[in-house]
């Protein structure tokens, strides 16, 4: 009997092993700031090459499926952030357009997003933060 009871004891697992959290790669990380970065910079409907380039190449970087859901959600906030542009330009004329920003009482989309998305990523984290607008927000802001 004692040594079944040993038998058992050596066999089944004493202790349960959490599963590893997923992380994502370092090289996918650095090229997802940087594009998340340069959305932030984008001040204007329209897409800047740097910009596009920086998602690109994080788009390549990204093997996991996580990597590419950050992916998505980064090209989800600069669409997103091109309509609020492209909504201020339309209701302001070219010349106050120039002149001015938008004003500073209306925040840009998803600039809180964006900053605890690097933050995220930073600590090689796969989770979209709760400050992210969903795919299927239809709202500009």
């Amino acid at each position: 009997m004692n040594f079944a009871i040993i038998v058992l004891f050596l066999c089944v697992p004493q202790t349960r092993h959490a599963p590893a959290k997923a992380k994502i790669s370092d090289s996918f990380a650095k090229a997802a700031i940087l594009a998340a970065r340069s959305i932030q910079d984008q001040h204007s409907k329209d897409v800047s090459k740097e910009t596009q380039t920086k998602l690109d190449a994080a788009d390549a970087e990204a093997t996991k499926d996580s990597e590419q859901a950050i992916v998505s959600k980064l090209r989800f906030l600069l669409i997103r952030r091109s309509i609020h542009y492209l909504k201020f330009e339309s209701e302001t004329s070219m010349a106050e357009a120039l002149k001015k920003p938008p004003p500073k009482d209306e925040p840009v989309p998803s600039n809180a997003c964006l900053n605890d998305l690097v933050e995220n990523l930073r600590i090689r984290s796969t989770v979209v933060p709760a400050s992210c607008p969903s795919d299927d927000d239809k709202s500009a802001n």
